[in-house]
Order: structure tokens, then C-alpha cells, then sequence
């Protein structure tokens, strides 16, 4: 499209070319056949140029001005070719001695002289000017000298009192003043190469000065003729102006910003010697005498003089220009590196302080930002380390775009909670940090329970909607740590606890007995590791019992571990640390298979059919291997599946229910029981329970230890032993301790009974000659 358009202008400024030429030529042609005809081409020849150069003037940037002024020439001269001819052909004025036409036609050379000052003020610099002047003044020297010599006394000055002296000044000095101008703007130029423009511009110039000398003379000497050669060569003149800005308006596109190019006149030149040939050639043709040849030779050594002057000088300035300009291109392209080495600097800190996914700050940052609290040791601070409760479960089952995008939320209502309170930093996966410069309790008490408040609304992601809990552990300076490394740690472990707490507490001050309790859980990993589990550790059994008959019909294995050092381990304490240190799955197949070869061997001594319920741990439970497992185990010890009884929590089956219903499903195939421990501490979600396939609910102790007291923990017992009937299923309380608990479950018709007021866990020897020899025990004995 650009190449069609630039194709499109250069035909529509070769036609104005060829249009304005074919003026000139008719102008020529009808001379001699129609003086009407000839009149009239020559007002629109004028006119046609006039529109033209004033179209140039419109695209010539800051030389429109002059261009104006050139336009103006042509323009005023077709005014005057009009009052032309209207005097000559349609009244009986003769044009030839009209003043107002003489003014009128005096206009162009006006415009020509302002169309050059413009030109030369905007576009001729100092040093430029300067030589330009030098050159102007050698020129008009030389020039005056054969003017005065061959021509002023020639003329006969008795035809001034004859003429309008005015208007002759007009036509002289304008003349003189542009010839010298031009002529000077030539000798002056020191390029290897005048631009074409340049020359045709000087000749149109030049033209009209010739002719407008020729119109003068013959003017004031009453010889005249009207369209005459120096009509032509005005004509021809300013058909020359519209090339040149056809020319100009080619070379520098729609927007020209010169009428032509200046001529570089500073360097070395021959024109002088050149043009110092004219006084000698002249004084030898005896057009000059030899005074007028000293004072024009006077007038080039000046010249050579100040011109070497103007030449030095302009060097030097532009030397100074040119180590100024270097300077500040130096310093400019120094201020740009050197901001952008800071915005550079900026975006690297940023990334470098800023987590790519949150843009809360990164862990490296907050660690700095605490070591200069520290540093600056003004005030005492507090820092929250907190992590996100079951957070792995959002990314294994919707993918981790989705969890980033719950990240997102989190940290973006963390930074609107904060409000410029606190700093918070993500530390990395679902862990946060958060410091605040205050250790008061009830003030990091309020900002734990925002935090956790803010959070617990759950997020919606496009269909789907999280409830995300968090864990937050809080550690002080300079209360509990000096350095930025144990405040972490500190906090951490406070963190720690406060996930491992079976309270509902969300948040946990760190406090010396944390470190203790750490220090005993790795003190007793290692022990574990170092047992030897069929020789360290034993099974203690509790007996259960039908709570109408109190007739034995099964028991609890449950695993005791007696250190030669440390003494009695609880479980509870042990087995938490075997879970997270991977050593459950051992211990749980050690305590399956003792487990199944005692009931095997009780049931098949004395005839019974009793059951055995064995603790399954989640981690078990989420083995792919569960059910070859439990096959394997029956077949090796040869236990009947009904024998066994599978002990879940109700925290493990709710957790994750479709596992569980796979594993109720195939434990069920196979014939072995399966009872919900603890039921109704955790979700009580009896809802969940006709998805599964359970055998029993075990009813957890501590709604059984209130039973008597509370008439809520009595009256949900009762609805869970309802419910457990209704669907068919067997209820167990656990913890029964005294008669009246004894006496209310009874009413309630549970079905077995466990506890210390029937029988406490005792080892396998004892089980069996306190319950299984005596028949007295096997209707319950409290021991």
C-alpha cells in the first residue's frame, strides 16, 4: 500500500510538472499570433504556479514561510498580468504608464528578498552566516566594480528625472541584494557536489534577476514590448521555483523541511582563486582600470584573511561542540545504563525478596528482615510460623494448579487481614510466616485467631469449595530465642504441636516443655529403632463382655512396650512416634500375628468361639498390600476370619471414604469383622455409616465416663445404640468403670462391654487363667 501511494504521488507530481511546462510553451507558441491569447496563458502560467507552491508551503515543515514567500512571487505577478489585461484590452488605459502596475509588478521582487532572508535566518548557522558575509561582501565588491566601470557611466542619468525613482531603487537594490546573495551562496559553497535543487533554485533565481534588469532598462528607456523575451524569462523562472519543489518535495517526502539544501561552506576552497580572475581578465580587456583592480585584489586578500579567521574559528567551536555533545551522549548513556542497572537491580530484588506464586515476601527476605530487628534491637517482636492443615489432600485430588490457586487466596486475605500490622512471607509449599513487633499474649492471641478466622471462610475456586484450617505456632523475641534461626525453629515446633494437639486450639506458644517433649519423642524414636519388636514388646489382653450375661465373648490386643531402662512406654506415646518414623508397619504385623495365633490357640483349647479385636493404623490401612496382607496372615496362622475383629477410628474411616469403603468392602468378602473405634469423639457422622459395611460401633470412653453425670453425653450413647440397632449393627462401650455406667448401658441395651470394673489388660497368661481355666471368669471378675 505504501509503495502504491509513493507511486500515485510521483505521477501526480510529474503531471503539475508537465502541466505547468505546457503553460510555458503556449505562453511561447501564441506570442507572435494572439497578444489576448498570449495575456491570458500567461495569467494562468502565474497563477497555476502560485497554487503550487503554495500546496509545497502547507508540507514544508519549518520553511513553510518561505516557500509562502516564493509563492507569493508568481501570485502578485498574475495579479499585475490581470490589471494588464483589463487595461490593455478592455479600457483605454495604457498599462505602459501605470505606476500602480509598476508596484505591482515591483511585489515579486519583495517577496524575494524576504523568501531569502527567511530561508538563510533559519537555515544558516553562526560561522555559516559569517562566511557567507565575507563571500557576499568579495562578490558585490567585484560586482560594483565592473558595474561602475562598464555600465553607470554609460547611462544617461537624464531619463531618472523621467521615471519613478522609487520604484527603481525597488528593482535595483532587490536585484542587486539577491544576485550577490545567490551568486555569493555559490562561490561560498565548499561541497564536492551542489544538490540539483540547489542549482535550479539559484538559476530561477538568477533568470529572474536577468530578466527583470532586462524589463528595467528597457522600461525606463521606453523601449519595452510587452511578452518580449524578459516576460518569457520570468515565466521561465518561476516554472523553475515549481520544478525545484517537486524536486524538494521527492527528496524529502510529504513533510519537507528545506526549500533546498544549504551549501556547506566551511573547508578548503578554489573558488577564490577562481574568481580572482574576473578583476584580472577584466583590467586586461581594459574593462577596469588599475585602481579598481587594487581595491578588488585589497578586497580578496580580506577575504582570505577573515575567511581563515571564520574557518579556525568554526573548528574550533566544533570541535568543543563535538566533545560537548560526546560528553553528554557519555552522560546520557551513562544516566540510562545506570537506571537501568537500578530497575535491573529493583527486579532482581524483587524476585530475589518475593515468592514467584503468593508475591508475599520469600523465605530469604524474612529471615534478613528479622535478623535487622534483631540488629536494631528496639523493640521485642513475635513470629507466627504456620502451616495448612491437610493441604496435600488439594493437590492430590484436584492437581497443584488448583492448590496454587488456593494458596493465592490464602496469602491474598493474609496481606488484606494484615493492613500493614504485620509482614508475612510464604516460606515455601503451604507453610507462612508472619512477624509482628509485639509480644504481648492477648495481642498475639487476637492476631492468631484473625488469621485463623480470615481463613476458615471457605474458598471458592470455580465449582468447588475449600475449608482450609491452619496450625500456627508463635515464638517470641526476646523471650524465647535471640537469633532469627531459633525464633523459626521455635516457632516451628510450636507449630508442630499445635497440628499434633488433639485440642482445638489452632495455635500454640512455644515454650521450653515443647523442647523437652521433641527431645523425648527423638529419644524415643531411637529407641524404637533400636528394639527388637518380638522381644521388647508383649500383648496385653482386655476382655469383653455381653453387658446382660457378662458372658466372655472376646478381647482387645493391646501392645505394651516395658524398656529395661526406660521402664512402661504408653502407647500413645510410642505409637505415634512408630507411625511418622515408618516403623508401624512392622510393629502392626507383629502384633496381627501374635494376636491371631493366641486367639487360635484359646478357641481351639477350649472349644470357644471368642473374638479377637486387633488396632489397625491408618498407615496400614493405606498400604497397597492391606489385603494380601490380612490374607496371608489367615492363612499362615490359620485363623477363621470371624475370629478376627479389625479396629478402625472413626477419624481414619471418615478421612477418607472412598478408600474406606474398598477396604470395608473386601474385609467384609473375606469374613473378617470390623467395628469403628472411638465412635462419636471425631465426626459422628452416623450418615457415613450405611455406606460402609461395619460389624460394630465401639462406643468411645469419653462419652461412657459421663454417662451418669451428663444427661447430653447419656442421651447421644442412647441414640448412638438406636442407631446401631436399627441398622443392624453391634455397639461396644469401652472405659466402663463403675456399676451405675454398668447399670445405664444395660438399660440401653448395648450389646458388650469393656472396662476396668469387668477387666483390666493383663498378659496372656494371666488372661487365660484368670478367664478362659476359671469359669467364674468367664463371666467377668474385677481384678
Amino acid at each position: 500500500m505504501r509503495d502504491i501511494r509513493k507511486c500515485r504521488t510521483r505521477m501526480k507530481l510529474k503531471l503539475i510538472g508537465a502541466i505547468q511546462i505546457l503553460f510555458l510553451m503556449a505562453y511561447v507558441y501564441f506570442i507572435n499570433i494572439s497578444e489576448f491569447t498570449t495575456d491570458t496563458v500567461s495569467l494562468l502560467h502565474n497563477f497555476f504556479a502560485a497554487g503550487v507552491l503554495f500546496y509545497f508551503a502547507k508540507k514544508a515543515g519549518k520553511f513553510k514561510y518561505t516557500w509562502f514567500l516564493v509563492a507569493l512571487m508568481p501570485f502578485a505577478w498574475a495579479i499585475a498580468d490581470t490589471l494588464w489585461l483589463y487595461y490593455e484590452h478592455f479600457t483605454s488605459i495604457d498599462p505602459n504608464e501605470s505606476t500602480l502596475l509598476l508596484y505591482i509588478y515591483a511585489l515579486p521582487n519583495i517577496f524575494m528578498v524576504f523568501a531569502i532572508i527567511d530561508y538563510f535566518y533559519k537555515n544558516i548557522t553562526k560561522w555559516h552566516r559569517m562566511q557567507l558575509l565575507l563571500d557576499m561582501g568579495l562578490v558585490f565588491i567585484i560586482l560594483l566594480g565592473l558595474a561602475s566601470s562598464m555600465l553607470l557611466k554609460n547611462i544617461d542619468l537624464t531619463i531618472l528625472s523621467n521615471v519613478d525613482f522609487i520604484s527603481l531603487v525597488i528593482y535595483m537594490v532587490t536585484d542587486v541584494c539577491t544576485g550577490v546573495v545567490i551568486l555569493a551562496m555559490l562561490f561560498s559553497s565548499r561541497m564536492k557536489k551542489i544538490p540539483i535543487e540547489l542549482l535550479l533554485g539559484a538559476l530561477a533565481f538568477l533568470i529572474y534577476i536577468v530578466s527583470d534588469q532586462i524589463f528595467i532598462f528597457s522600461y525606463y528607456y521606453d523601449t519595452y514590448i510587452a511578452n518580449s523575451i524578459s516576460d518569457v524569462m520570468f515565466l521561465a523562472s518561476f516554472t523553475l521555483f515549481v520544478i525545484v519543489g517537486i524536486i524538494d518535495y521527492q527528496n524529502n517526502k510529504p513533510t519537507a523541511d528545506t526549500l533546498f539544501r544549504a551549501p556547506e561552506n566551511i573547508g578548503k576552497t578554489k573558488a577564490v582563486w577562481v574568481i580572482s580572475m574576473v578583476p584580472i581578465a577584466a583590467f586586461l580587456l581594459k574593462v577596469i582600470d588599475l585602481h579598481y583592480l587594487a581595491i578588488m585584489f585589497l578586497a580578496i586578500v580580506l577575504n582570505l584573511a577573515f575567511s581563515h579567521y571564520v574557518q579556525k574559528s568554526y573548528l574550533v567551536e566544533t570541535l568543543l561542540k563535538r566533545e560537548t555533545l560526546q560528553k553528554a551522549t557519555l552522560e546520557e548513556t551513562v544516566d540510562l545504563k545506570t537506571r537501568e542497572l537500578v530497575a535491573l537491580n529493583n527486579k532482581l530484588f524483587e524476585r530475589s525478596t518475593t515468592d514467584y506464586l503468593t508475591g508475599l515476601y520469600n523465605r530469604s527476605y524474612f529471615l534478613e528482615y528479622l535478623k535487622g530487628l534483631i540488629e536494631e534491637n528496639k523493640t521485642a517482636f513475635s513470629v507466627f510460623f504456620m502451616d495448612l492443615d491437610r493441604f496435600k489432600v488439594i493437590n492430590d485430588l484436584h492437581g497443584h494448579s488448583m492448590g496454587d490457586a488456593v494458596l493465592k487466596e490464602v496469602a491474598k486475605r493474609l496481606s488484606k487481614l494484615s493492613e500493614g500490622e504485620f509482614m508475612i512471607s510464604r516460606f515455601g509449599g503451604d507453610e507462612f510466616a508472619v512477624a509482628l513487633t509485639a509480644d504481648s499474649n492477648a495481642i498475639l492471641e487476637d492476631v492468631s485467631q484473625r488469621m485463623i478466622g480470615c481463613l476458615s471462610q471457605g474458598i471458592v475456586i470455580d465449582k468447588y469449595i475449600f475449608n482450609v484450617d491452619v496450625s500456627i505456632g508463635i515464638a517470641r523475641y526476646p523471650k524465647d530465642a535471640l537469633t532469627s534461626e531459633e525464633l523459626m525453629k521455635f516457632a516451628d515446633i510450636a507449630m508442630y504441636h499445635a497440628k499434633a494437639s488433639d485440642s482445638n486450639e489452632n495455635y500454640v506458644f512455644y515454650t521450653s516443655q515443647l523442647i523437652e517433649r521433641i527431645e523425648r519423642r527423638n529419644h524415643l524414636e531411637l529407641l524404637l529403632r533400636n528394639a527388637a519388636i518380638n522381644n521388647d514388646f508383649e500383648l496385653y489382653y482386655q476382655p469383653q463382655f455381653n453387658a446382660k450375661t457378662k458372658v466372655l465373648t472376646g478381647m482387645e490386643a493391646l501392645i505394651r512396650w516395658y524398656h529395661p531402662v526406660e521402664g512402661f512406654i504408653s502407647p500413645a506415646e510410642f505409637i505415634p512416634i512408630a507411625e511418622e518414623a515408618g516403623l508401624i508397619v512392622d510393629i502392626s504385623e507383629w502384633v496381627s500375628r501374635t494376636a491371631c495365633l493366641q486367639i487360635k490357640n484359646w478357641n481351639e483349647k477350649y472349644g470357644m468361639e471368642l473374638t479377637i479385636a486387633i488396632n489397625t493404623s491408618p498407615i496400614c490401612l493405606d498400604g497397597v498390600d492391606f489385603f494380601k496382607d490380612i490374607k496371608e496372615l489367615m492363612a499362615t496362622t490359620g485363623v477363621k476370619p470371624s475370629w478376627i475383629d479389625i479396629e478402625i477410628t472413626e477419624h481414619s474411616a471418615m478421612n477418607s471414604s472412598t478408600r474406606m469403603e474398598e477396604i470395608f468392602m473386601g474385609l467384609s468378602d473375606m469374613g473378617v469383622n470390623i467395628s469403628i473405634d472411638d465412635f462419636g469423639t471425631g465426626y459422628s457422622s452416623l450418615s457415613y455409616i450405611k455406606r460402609f459395611d461395619v460389624d460394630t460401633l465401639k462406643i468411645a470412653k469419653e462419652l461412657i465416663d459421663n454417662i451418669a453425670t451428663d444427661k447430653d453425653d447419656l442421651l447421644i450413647v442412647n441414640a448412638i445404640v438406636m442407631v446401631a440397632k436399627g441398622m443392624g449393627l453391634k455397639t461396644i462401650a469401652e472405659g466402663v468403670e463403675t456399676e451405675m455406667q454398668l447399670k445405664l448401658l444395660q438399660e440401653l441395651d448395648c450389646h458388650t462391654i469393656q472396662g476396668y470394673l469387668l477387666g483390666k489388660p493383663v498378659d496372656g497368661e494371666k488372661f487365660e487363667k484368670i478367664y478362659l481355666e476359671s469359669k467364674d471368669g468367664c463371666k467377668g471378675a474385677v481384678s
